[in-house]
């Protein structure tokens, strides 16, 4: 089976868009040569379980309705980029997207990856095509690609085809039981109109940004109703056992837009872990893999993690596990993780006077925002001193522009704050506070850049005399204004059981030397060291690899290395950059936005078939992760969507409204029609409600 790749963990790089009967289904695959098996399902096939309502696999609609408008919309042909491919001797084969321009009745099914006859298929029943139906073209599926199109010359041929050509033809004209009889028309006219009324009502249920209580779809439906007259008049005259605003129906709407969803998003769960072990944890991720979205691991490319034992570690870790399974899959260790582990590093207890700068300004904020007392008290000198008060905030071990924040609002608050302290001294009469009061939302290309571009910061900080100066004066001047003194330097005593020689042991002999020396460089130097340490991951190197690809200057190794970790022909993606070398307006530059014009520019005009493993790096490489912060942002969503009323949801509903909330845009543009399609489907035939 040609193996699908994901985005982030379980990200699918797949779409579907339906035009005039034809779907046009993205698929990136791993491994296009790969052809143990022969068959791949869709982009919704994978995640659903369920194939494409038109898909040729599906059975056809009993309603008659139903299989007219199913006639209309015309054979099912998804224009996939990469068809999966069958071994024929010694010679991979696969279904053509130009077989569809040759034969146009032909449709292809993802599911099966077989082909079929639309108008045999259709028009099976067909009292002339009685034992004379070829059943791999209208039950099976074809299959056979090495005769291909030798066989779709001479199924059409058949006189079966030909029967059920003229029925599909004959279809579109009245049928004969409304010729004889004027008032079937007028009955199916009346049928039809109801149908559409009903899916009208099925658009009621949309919950947007303007309703005045969200969430709360029973009082919304009722108050919709009196400025709604579809509505209205379904919810007063409709039978009173399909008003389609009980809670099953309700979770059945909210699945049906999480189904459509899930086709073209990341998201996929939540899930509880009763342990926390890496074997549990890789249990819990393979059940998601395999039972969910019906994919393996060998159909992953990358996984991204944080820097936990757990899950990081190279022996018994999650990330190990997965390479157990599949050797080729890449580890990334989130890069927002190690960017704040490297500062935490740099302000370790080694350090002792920026560790005890961080202490301090926590202690002030949690001393006088742990009051309302003492923060009036604050408020109230901020307004003697004619200052504006900036809210203190409170130091933060994981998001370090909060600690930018932390020592901006003391910095800006300083004389307040001493003024408010002495107050809160003088004017207490508990013990402790008086003791207190005394006391001292990237890709790897960008995200190599970045970190290039801040080590050659943190260097010419560590080499630029002249700022360090300038800091240094500013603070001996705001100290002066505060009258903080500063204390000056101690002189040690040298020796003499360590070193006899003092010439070899070395003191600062200010304070701003000192300073410099023991504070200053040695921030900057930890920075370095971990920056160098936590950025030097696998993955760096197919940056570089990829980065000389873009440029059309790959090297011998570069191509050996994309070879291994892609499984592309060295020898064949050389040809394709010698073609790529002579096309005129290609794109240029290595930047993340580049690699979106190579893919647009390649999808254009069917190129993807001349350049295929230029393309497949490209697409693969844009798949792997590089931070987890867009999915730790879920469980801030989940703090607002479990509420205390939401309890006892099952973990089906809770998962659907998590997919909503977190894609709020999405959500928000979805396409009711598509909603109403799945919701129908979810079970043909229990409706009361004809949709």
């Amino acid at each position: 089976m040609s193996n699908k790749t994901i985005l982030d963990f379980f990200k699918k790089s797949t779409s579907a868009n339906s035009n005039n009967g034809s779907t046009d289904i993205n698929v990136f695959q791993q491994d296009p040569e790969c052809s143990t098996s022969t068959s791949m399902p869709t982009n919704e096939q994978s995640i659903n379980n369920l194939p494409h309502h038109d898909d040729p696999v599906t059975n056809l609609p009993n309603n008659r309705l139903e299989f007219k408008k199913r006639v209309n919309r015309g054979p099912f042909q998804p224009k996939l980029q990469i068809f999966p491919r069958t071994t024929f001797g010694n010679k991979n084969r696969s279904f053509h997207q130009q077989y569809y321009k040759e034969f146009p009745w032909l449709e292809y099914s993802p599911t099966s990856d077989s082909a079929y006859c639309f108008p045999c298929r259709m028009f099976k029943s067909n009292s002339l095509n009685i034992g004379q139906s070829d059943e791999a073209f209208t039950t099976r599926g074809f299959k056979t690609w090495s005769t291909s199109t030798t066989s779709f010359k001479k199924h059409q041929k058949t006189k079966s085809h030909f029967y059920s050509t003229e029925s599909l033809s004959n279809f579109h004209k009245k049928s004969i039981d409304v010729v004889l009889d004027e008032a079937k028309e007028l009955v199916l006219s009346k049928r039809e109109s109801d149908r559409l009324n009903n899916r009208s009502i099925m658009q009621r249920h949309n919950e947007n940004l303007k309703s005045d209580n969200r969430g709360m779809f029973l009082e919304l439906a009722w108050l919709l109703k009196k400025y709604d007259s579809t509505l209205k008049k379904h919810l007063d005259e409709g039978s009173k056992n399909a008003t389609y605003i009980g809670n099953l129906i309700q979770n059945d709407l909210i699945l049906s837009i999480h189904s459509v969803l899930k086709r073209k998003l990341y998201f996929v769960c939540m899930m509880r872990l009763t342990a926390v072990d890496s074997q549990s944890i890789f249990d819990s991720l393979t059940s998601i893999v395999e039972k969910q979205l019906g994919l393996s691991w060998l159909d992953v490319v990358a996984v991204c993690f944080d820097g936990a034992a757990t899950m990081a570690g190279c022996s018994n870790g999650v990330q190990s596990k997965c390479k157990e399974i599949n050797s080729k899959i890449f580890y990334v260790h989130c890069h927002a993780h190690c960017l704040n582990l490297v500062l935490v590093d740099s302000i370790g207890r080694k350090n002792r006077i920026v560790f005890d700068f961080f202490g301090t300004i926590q202690f002030l904020y949690s001393f006088i925002e742990g009051s309302c007392i003492r923060h009036a008290t604050l408020e109230k000198v901020v307004k003697e001193i004619n200052l504006t008060l900036k809210t203190l905030k409170s130091i933060s071990t994981t998001r370090w522009a909060c600690r930018f924040e932390a020592v901006a609002a003391v910095k800006n608050n300083y004389l307040a704050i001493i003024s408010a302290i002495q107050n809160i001294c003088d004017t207490t009469k508990i013990p402790d506070v008086r003791s207190k009061s005394r006391a001292e939302d990237l890709d790897l290309l960008n995200s190599l850049n970045m970190i290039k571009s801040l080590k050659l910061s943190i260097s010419q900080l560590r080499s630029d005399d002249n700022l360090f100066k300038k800091n240094y004066n500013e603070t001996v001047e705001c100290c002066t204004e505060t009258g903080v003194i500063i204390p000056q330097v101690k002189k040690r005593k040298i020796s003499s059981k360590i070193d006899q020689s003092s010439e070899n042991q070395y003191f600062a002999c200010t304070k701003k030397e000192e300073m410099k020396v023991t504070s200053f460089n040695v921030v900057l130097d930890d920075l370095l060291n971990g920056l160098n340490d936590r950025f030097s991951q696998e993955t760096l190197k197919l940056i570089l690899a990829v980065t000389n690809l873009l440029k059309l200057e790959p090297s011998q190794e570069d191509l050996l290395y994309l070879n291994n970790v892609f499984g592309i022909d060295s020898e064949q993606i050389e040809v394709e950059i010698m073609l790529l070398k002579n096309i005129p307006n290609i794109p240029s530059g290595t930047t993340s936005k580049t690699l979106h014009q190579w893919i647009d520019f390649l999808n254009s005009n069917n190129r993807t078939c001349i350049f295929l493993y230029f393309y497949k790096v490209i697409v693969l490489f844009t798949t792997i992760p590089v931070t987890t912060c867009s999915c730790e942002r879920a469980f801030s969503k989940l703090t607002i969507v479990k509420t205390k009323l939401r309890s006892t949801m099952t973990q089906e509903r809770l998962d659907a409204l998590m997919f909503l909330f977190i894609e709020q845009r999405m959500t928000k543009n979805i396409n009711y029609d598509e909603v109403i399609e799945e919701f129908k489907m979810m079970i043909p035939t229990k409706r009361r409600l004809e949709l």
